[in-house]
């Protein structure tokens, strides 16, 4: 694949502006890396059309991600020195609801086609929304961020055996399409978030975490389609709904 001239969109002042347009309407703070990067990627990357605004941030909030969960220091997919490569990261079988053998992050590909992730119609179009986040035992750590209760699509969202700690943005309980929340073996601390905002979710597995504080009150209670539900060793007191 090759690459054109720099898009007639590449300017950092315009792009910056769409960022913190963004940060202020989410109450977000600018991650500077991320921003550093998704102007090096339009203006190295030849994109000859204008995205729209939301596109700019759908690759913004994986930059995020991708900064806030140290992915430098990924086993495997972290981003190449060369935003233009073409080189693919295999993930584990256990990796099993998106692409096992995408893209590294970060470079002029598709988001839709890099490793651990998927879109719902699967076209590899820049248009899809991102639907599945998995990246199973590959040495992610760091913590969540909030930006990311804003890919409004999620359906699954699962970063079993990793070493993840901090708290579960509370923010992730909008996320009203998730099926799937999978961290069990990481190192998260704090509160359970609460999940009635998410009334279709089919499994939760938190288990062998350091969360905290009480279940009562959390929703689990109004979750009629949940087939599966593992908090166990976790710090968790009081009772139990």
């Amino acid at each position: 694949m090759s690459y054109g001239p720099p898009s007639p969109c590449c300017d950092p002042d315009y792009i910056e502006q769409i960022v913190n347009n963004a940060a202020t309407l989410n109450g977000w703070t600018v991650d500077e890396e991320a921003l550093r990067w998704l102007i090096d990627d339009s203006c190295k990357c030849g994109r000859m059309v204008c995205w729209d605004d939301a596109q700019y941030i759908q690759r913004y909030i994986l930059a995020t991600f991708y900064y806030s969960t140290n992915g430098d220091k990924w086993e495997t997919c972290s981003r190449p020195s060369n935003i233009q490569s073409q080189q693919r990261c295999p993930l584990g079988a256990r990796s099993q609801d998106a692409n096992q053998n995408g893209f590294r992050w970060l470079t002029c590909n598709d988001e839709c086609g890099w490793g651990g992730l998927s879109c719902e119609s699967g076209d590899g179009t820049i248009t899809d929304d991102i639907t599945r986040m998995d990246m199973a035992e590959n040495n992610v750590s760091g913590e969540l961020p909030e930006e990311v209760a804003a890919l409004n699509e999620l359906q699954i969202l699962s970063f079993e055996e990793n070493k993840i700690g901090g708290p579960i943005p509370a923010e992730y309980s909008g996320l009203a399409n998730l099926l799937l929340f999978d961290f069990d073996k990481n190192e998260l601390t704090g509160p359970l978030p609460d999940f009635s905002g998410i009334p279709d979710i089919q499994q939760i597995d938190l288990t062998k975490n350091e969360l905290e504080g009480v279940i009562v009150g959390k929703g689990l209670d109004q979750l009629t389609s949940l087939a599966f539900l593992d908090l166990s060793e976790n710090k968790f007191e009081g009772g139990i709904p």
